[in-house]
């Protein structure tokens, strides 16, 4: 989910949703988000790595049903 308007210079928050929609719980879970280029990233949460050009969460184990907010 992203702001519908972004201004230069200014703070922006994207989120991402991650839910296991499946019959038994998801292992060794990884969310990968490029930075677009021209961007700077501040900060995420939870806790993630910046690595060539890209954001990575690892969230290990999802329970089914589970769901996850990651901004």
């Amino acid at each position: 989910m992203a702001p519908a308007e972004i201004q230069v210079g200014k703070p922006a928050t994207f989120r991402i949703e991650v839910k296991n929609v499946g019959d038994r719980p998801a292992e060794s879970v990884v969310v990968r988000d490029p930075i677009p280029q021209g961007t700077r990233l501040i900060s995420t949460s939870p806790r993630a790595e910046a690595v060539g050009g890209e954001i990575i969460w690892q969230l290990g184990t999802m329970s089914v049903g589970e769901q996850r907010e990651l901004e």
